[in-house]
């Protein structure tokens, strides 16, 4: 037995079974990857572009002296996760918090210290879900704060339709309550709801494209031995095939990134958007896997 076969026995023989090293595994890079800075920083710059696409409707908005739509805020939160500028950020976004996480372990050396106490396999995971997880939570949480502050500074100036004559400040307030338990009343006929409906599908989607774009980030990096190619791979990939699809393959719309953000023509909506990445994460993983294996062994 070598020394370290004999290490991993013995850390396997100390927690108990190799069940507890894989979540411990797991655990620690989730933690390391939801507590650092870079995550923080995605999703501060997930607000920041949510904002920027909307940025022309809120000045025009509240220049009016008209009191605003009922639920204009919630319309508001689903242009903004439509617009430009969040769709083609939305790649580096998500790249930001623990893409590079996998190539700094192995360029330090720190790699050969850790990989005794775990094995290849829990390691190559816990990496990867680490760096889906958090890309796809730092987009979830920029949209959260996003929607909060959208809220705070259009409710108080929506018109009040449900309340009969109240106007301003107070009539918007009360309209809180009703938007967000999800109970319009019937004067709006349930649009409140309907926008919600929209709303939650967004933010699902929005979270899949952030796994999913972290991860061709963390494949990029590692297929290419640069850090770099963590930030700008996804992007570059994504931006390749809004060409080829926009320009060549019109009808190709299963590979349209756009498509799979708001999608109309791909069949069963998000449960198909589902789909094709899963099929896309498989055919990546299984790449990633046999490389990143190989590698680790000749440690």
């Amino acid at each position: 037995m070598t020394e370290k076969q004999l290490l991993y026995q013995m850390d396997t023989n100390f927690f108990g079974t190799e069940a507890v090293i894989r979540r411990n595994t797991l655990k620690s890079n989730v933690i390391q990857s939801i507590t650092s800075a870079a995550f923080l920083l995605a999703v501060i710059g997930t607000v920041i572009v949510l904002f920027i696409g909307v940025a022309a409707d809120m000045i025009t908005a509240f220049q009016s002296k008209e009191l605003l739509e009922t639920g204009w805020h919630l319309e508001l939160v689903t242009k903004a996760a439509g617009s430009e500028p969040f769709m083609f950020a939305l790649p580096v976004l998500s790249a930001v918090p623990y893409t590079t996480s996998y190539m700094d372990d192995l360029k330090s050396g720190y790699v050969k210290e850790y990989l005794p106490r775990t094995t290849r396999k829990q390691y190559i995971l816990g990496k990867a879900a680490a760096c889906m997880l958090s890309g796809g939570a730092a987009v979830i949480c920029g949209m959260v704060i996003f929607i909060c502050l959208v809220t705070i500074m259009s409710v108080p100036v929506e018109l009040p339709e449900h309340i009969g004559d109240a106007d301003g400040l107070a009539g918007g307030l009360d309209n809180v309550w009703t938007i967000f338990a999800g109970m319009p009343d019937a004067s709006v006929n349930g649009t409140c709801s309907d926008w919600i409906g929209e709303l939650f599908q967004t933010a699902v989607l929005a979270f899949l494209a952030g796994v999913f774009w972290s991860f061709v980030g963390m494949a990029m990096a590692s297929f290419t031995s640069s850090r770099y190619m963590a930030y700008g791979g996804p992007f570059i990939i994504y931006y390749v095939l809004i060409i080829l699809c926009e320009r060549y393959f019109p009808l190709c719309y299963v590979l349209y990134p756009k498509e799979w953000l708001e999608p109309s023509h791909i069949p069963f909506g998000v449960w198909g958007v589902l789909v094709i990445y899963a099929e896309l994460w498989c055919l990546m993983m299984g790449c990633f896997w046999i490389r990143e294996n190989r590698r680790l062994r000749m440690l």
